[in-house]
């Protein structure tokens, strides 16, 4: 098994899961081509990967897998079974480095995540704000 230490943070290991990928690839309706493409992952390595012939990726595209399926790198490795994206402290961790050196360029698959991000940040305040509104016209 593959292990990956991440300045600051505590040692990862990152052995995905085949059918956790497949899975997650097939909730979504992606194929194999499709989920490379979003990834920047080539379709046949996708496909080692979901049948188990390959299984240490490194924790960039294990990163990107799970971007790109809107989970988290837990989930694909078998650590908690709640799908749900825990995408963010991932990233942190594996762009931590940039605290090294502030010159890094953001790479733009995350500056796109980041502007999704606030987007979503926006509509959910705005939710609030309206149901606190309503609230206090009663």
């Amino acid at each position: 098994m593959t292990t990956v230490t991440v300045p600051g943070s505590e040692v990862m290991e990152h052995q995905i899961r085949g059918d956790r990928l497949r899975e997650r690839r097939k909730v979504l309706r992606l194929s194999q081509e499709a989920l490379g493409e979003l990834a920047g992952v080539d379709a046949s390595y996708i496909s080692l990967l979901e049948r188990g012939v390959k299984k240490n990726p490194s924790l960039s595209v294990v990163t990107r897998l799970a971007e790109a399926l809107n989970t988290s790198i837990a989930y694909l490795t078998g650590k908690t079974d709640d799908p749900s994206p825990g995408a963010l402290r991932e990233v942190a961790l594996h762009y931590s480095d940039r605290l090294y050196d502030a010159d890094a360029p953001i790479p733009e698959r995350l500056a796109r995540r980041i502007r999704e991000l606030q987007e979503e940040l926006g509509k959910l305040a705005d939710e609030l704000a309206e149901l606190e509104r309503r609230e206090k016209d009663k």
